[in-house]
């Protein structure tokens, strides 16, 4: 770019008139031209420099969510292992992987009185407490069943 301008001034030593008048405009624009270079020169470096910006953060944004994606793993896989040890909890269906299932019942237990403050029915998934036989307390003293069901390991 320096050696066309450098040209055009050599050139304007030999030259008069309109043609001097052409090579000051072509001198001009060179000057505009090579002021634009310039700028777009800088635009391009400040661009590259907020693009490594962006990539460095994506680059750490990804870091994060593959580590909180880890964490996750570990926290669902401590979720759905049972701790270690010999229990039996409730069963709902199915039993868990390495539980066995177990049931028993007492039916016909005697109570004192049916009335909610001896016996109130509920369900806790297979297991129950109900009343003996149709409305509580028609088959008095035996007011109520106990039905157990347990996986056990």
């Amino acid at each position: 770019m320096f050696a066309i301008y450098l040209s055009l001034i050599l050139c304007s030593s030999f030259v008069q008139g309109e043609e001097l008048d052409a090579i000051t405009k072509l001198q001009n624009a060179v000057l505009i031209l090579q002021h634009r270079v310039t700028t777009t020169e800088g635009q391009l470096e400040r661009t590259q420099t907020k693009l490594t910006q962006a990539e460095v953060k994506r680059v750490q944004s990804d870091m994060k969510l593959t580590q909180a994606e880890r964490q996750l793993a570990q926290l669902q896989t401590k979720l759905t292992a049972w701790p270690p040890g010999y229990y039996c909890i409730l069963s709902n269906g199915h039993c868990p992987a390495g539980f066995s299932k177990s049931s028993g019942y007492m039916r016909a237990v005697s109570l004192y009185a049916a009335t909610s403050t001896y016996i109130r029915p509920g369900t806790f998934g297979d297991s129950k407490i109900q009343c003996h036989g149709g409305p509580c307390g028609k088959h008095k003293p035996w007011i109520a069943d106990l039905y157990i069901s347990t996986c056990c390991k």
